[in-house]
């Protein structure tokens, strides 16, 4: 497909609008939808594969975020965390 076609133009424009967090959006989208293709791009592979890591991520936090558990640790137990790690307990 050529890359001055009407709907390369027309999605161009519509991602120009987008927010950043909405443009990351819709190449995790695009990057789907080419996984599914039986000639993956060499190049979206792997901006997919940091797309993929990036999206687990950030549901990961999401989730932790959301549990309740998580959210009733106070500052002093999570220096006392760290400070045993770097003491190697």
């Amino acid at each position: 497909m050529k890359s001055t076609s009407p709907i390369i133009k027309a999605i161009n424009q519509v991602l120009l609008n987008l927010s950043p967090e909405k443009q990351q959006e819709v190449l995790n989208f695009v990057l789907v939808i080419e996984s599914q293709s039986n000639t993956p791009n060499p190049v979206l592979t792997e901006q997919k594969s940091k797309a993929i890591l990036v999206q687990e991520l950030r549901e990961l936090f999401k989730e932790l975020q959301s549990d309740p558990e998580i959210q009733k640790i106070t500052e002093e137990e999570i220096k006392a965390e760290i400070d045993a790690y770097r003491e190697g307990k």
